[in-house]
C-alpha cells in the first residue's frame, strides 16, 4: 500500500510539471533597446588648411662692434648718447680725445711739407737752368741725366711726397681723436669715460646696429616640407638672397602680462645642420625693431626670447580634425549608420596645437567619435548624443 501511494504521488507531480510547461504564458516581444555609452560625433569634411611652423629663438643684433681708440690721448668729452642703452646716428661723435699733440704734429708736418715743396721748386729751377745752358752752348745730342740734375730732382720730389704723406697721417690721427659712430645703433656697453687716458688699441665700448634685428630659429628637418626657406648656392649673391622677399614670420612674447607681436621675414638659413639635434637654423629679420609703433608695446630688444610662427604651405583637401579624437598614435573611431564602432587607421600629414590634418583613413561625411572611449571594440554598439531613442508601445 505504501508503494502504491508513493507511485501515485510521483505520477501526479510529473503530470503537474508537464501541464505547467505545456501551458506556460508566451513572453511579450519588444524591439531591442540600444545599449552602450553615449558619444558625441561630428561629420568630417575635406578642406584646405594653411600651415604654420612653430619655433623659438633669441634676438641678436645684425652687427655688433667693439669701439677701439686708434690713437693715444685723454678723453675730454663724452656724448650724452654714449651711455649703456643710448641711441646714436651714423657719424655722431661719441668720444673726444685731447687733440693738442696731434694738432702740433700736423703743424710740424705741414711745415716740413712746405720746406720740401720749396726744395723741389728750387731743384726744378736748377734742372730747367741746366737744360737752358746746354741748349745755349750749342752742344748736340741729349744731355746726361746728371747734367740735367734729374737724380736730384727725383730725390726732391720723393721728399716732398713723403712729407705730404706725413701730413695726411697727422691729419688722420687728428681726426681719430674724435671717435665716431660707424652706423646708426645703440650702446651695448660703455667701457671708458671722461678724464680716462687711453692708448691706441684700447676698447672703449661695445655697440650694435639697430637698422634691423635677427632671430635664429631652429627648425626640424621634417618642418621643411611645410615652409619655403631661402637657400643660397655657390656663386649666388648673399644680398640677392636676402632681398628676395622672404617667408613671413610672426614673432611674439609675453611682456608685462600682455602679448606683444612683431612681423618679420625669413631671409636666409645658416650653412650647417646641427649634428646632435638634426635641426637647421632659419634666420628671421625684423626691420627697425626699436621704432615706436604707437601700440604701447615695447621694442624688440637684443637678447629677448621670442616665439615664432612661420607661414607655411596650404594643405589642400584634407580632414582637419581634433587631435583628441586620435588614439593609439593614428587610430580614429568612426560611428557607422547602425551606430556601431569602426576603427580607422589614419595618415596624418601635419599637427598643430589641438588639431591634425588627415590625408587618408576617413571618407567625406564620416561621423567621427569625439568622446573618449575606454573600450572601443570593433562593432560595439553606442548611443549618439542628441538622437531620440524610439520604442514601440507595450
Amino acid at each position: 500500500m505504501r508503494a502504491l501511494i508513493a507511485l501515485a504521488i510521483l505520477a501526479a507531480s510529473l503530470f503537474a510539471a508537464w501541464w505547467m510547461i505545456a501551458h506556460k504564458p508566451e513572453a511579450q516581444r519588444r524591439p531591442p533597446i540600444p545599449t552602450g555609452q553615449t558619444v558625441e560625433v561630428a561629420a568630417v569634411q575635406r578642406q584646405d588648411v594653411p600651415t604654420a611652423v612653430r619655433a623659438h629663438g633669441r634676438v641678436k643684433a645684425r652687427t655688433e662692434t667693439a669701439l677701439v681708440a686708434e690713437v693715444n690721448g685723454r678723453i675730454l668729452a663724452v656724448s650724452p648718447a654714449f651711455r649703456n642703452g643710448g641711441f646714436f646716428e651714423k657719424g655722431d661723435v661719441l668720444l673726444e680725445l685731447d687733440p693738442s699733440d696731434y694738432e702740433a704734429e700736423l703743424a710740424a708736418a705741414r711745415e716740413a711739407l712746405a720746406q720740401a715743396e720749396a726744395d723741389m721748386a728750387e731743384e726744378q729751377a736748377r734742372a730747367d737752368q741746366a737744360r737752358e745752358d746746354w741748349r745755349r752752348l750749342g752742344k748736340g745730342g741729349d744731355p746726361a741725366p746728371l747734367v740735367l740734375r734729374e737724380p736730384q730732382l727725383a730725390m726732391a720730389r720723393a721728399k716732398k711726397d713723403a712729407k705730404a704723406a706725413q701730413v695726411d697721417r697727422a691729419l688722420r690721427d687728428l681726426e681719430r681723436t674724435e671717435i665716431r659712430a660707424p652706423y646708426a645703433g645703440r650702446v651695448l656697453a660703455q667701457l671708458a669715460d671722461i678724464g680716462q687716458y687711453v692708448r691706441a688699441g684700447t676698447e672703449v665700448g661695445n655697440i650694435y646696429a639697430v637698422d634691423y634685428a635677427e632671430i635664429p630659429l631652429p627648425l626640424r628637418l621634417s618642418d621643411l616640407a611645410f615652409v619655403d626657406l631661402p637657400e643660397q648656392f655657390r656663386g649666388g649673391s648673399a644680398a640677392a638672397a636676402e632681398s628676395g622677399g622672404g617667408t613671413p614670420v610672426t614673432l611674439w612674447a609675453e611682456i608685462g602680462g600682455q602679448r606683444a607681436e612683431w612681423q618679420g621675414t625669413i631671409v636666409r638659413t645658416e650653412g650647417t645642420i646641427n649634428p646632435r639635434t638634426q635641426e637647421i637654423v632659419a634666420v628671421a629679420q625684423v626691420d627697425d625693431p626699436y621704432k615706436d609703433r604707437g601700440d604701447g608695446h615695447p621694442p624688440l630688444k637684443v637678447g629677448q626670447f621670442v616665439e615664432a610662427e612661420i607661414e607655411g604651405r596650404t594643405l589642400e583637401s584634407v580632414f582637419w580634425i581634433p587631435s583628441s579624437a586620435i588614439r593609439e598614435g593614428n587610430i580614429a573611431i568612426v560611428i557607422s549608420p547602425e551606430n556601431t564602432i569602426q576603427r580607422r587607421d589614419l595618415t596624418i600629414a601635419w599637427e598643430s596645437g589641438d588639431r591634425s590634418a588627415v590625408t587618408a583613413g576617413l571618407d567625406e561625411g564620416d561621423r567621427l567619435c569625439l568622446t573618449p572611449l575606454p573600450v572601443a571594440a570593433e562593432g560595439g554598439a553606442v548611443k549618439i548624443k542628441g538622437e531620440t531613442e524610439r520604442r514601440k508601445p507595450d
